[in-house]
């Protein structure tokens, strides 16, 4: 637990466990790592930012929030999760807020439970590279707010009623990976609710049970797979 806004730096490799709130508090600016064999969990967050502060976060290891989320970011800022590295939350894997845009880098696992693997719920961008999977209860990643939210994804996006679900004014996906859901109404394996792009590469796969790609005012370039 960090204080008053002070900065802070942490490194682990350890265990690091809350048993009633978090695993880690950040009430200041900071950067935690999370080492290859390291673990934080917390019985609600396995990391809790304040808001005003802008925390980084890179983790190589295992980090989960048991009731809530596994990374919850409230100032914006970054988490970037490696290949190997877990992040686990019973609502979100990872909740980025914020008045200004986040970044979410993932080559690991993310899996939020109930809702999404991840949110962006004021924008940014979400790079998950050809290792990176992100599987969520509900969605497997949705953009909120009024700044722009850039997918680029080259591995795998799922969740049960969208695989992306963008409500953002400006929504950008690029995919050379795999997106789906797997509801068989009102789903969608892309949903851009107020327009934007969607660029579907040569071997990538965008598909739903229901609808394969859905949008508001859309600019499509396709040359893989719609389902």
């Amino acid at each position: 637990y960090t204080r008053g806004g002070v900065a802070a730096t942490l490194q682990n490799a350890g265990l690091v466990s809350g048993t009633t709130f978090a695993g880690v508090f950040l009430h200041g600016a900071g950067t935690l790592t999370n080492a290859a064999g390291g673990t934080i969990q917390g019985a609600r967050y396995g990391i809790y930012a304040s808001p005003t502060y802008t925390a980084t976060v890179f983790n190589a290891g295992a980090i989960t929030g048991t009731t809530v989320d596994g990374v919850l970011l409230n100032g914006a800022g970054s988490v970037t999760n490696a290949a190997g590295g877990t992040i686990a939350g019973a609502s979100y894997a990872v909740s980025l807020h914020g008045s200004a845009a986040s970044t979410l880098v993932n080559a690991g696992l993310l899996n939020g439970t109930a809702i999404a693997a991840a949110l962006l719920s004021d924008g940014g961008l979400l790079s998950n590279a050809s290792t990176g999977t992100l599987v969520g209860g509900f969605a497997g990643f949705a953009g909120l707010g009024t700044l722009a939210t850039t997918v680029v994804n080259a591995g795998r996006i799922a969740g049960t009623n969208f695989g992306v679900d963008i409500y953002s004014a400006n929504g950008v996906v690029t995919n050379s990976g795999s997106i789906s859901s797997t509801v068989q109404t009102n789903g969608a394996g892309v949903d851009l609710k107020a327009g934007g792009s969607v660029t579907n590469a040569g071997g990538g796969r965008i598909s739903g049970e229901w609808i394969g790609v859905q949008i508001g005012a859309v600019t499509a370039s396709l040359g893989g797979t719609l389902v």
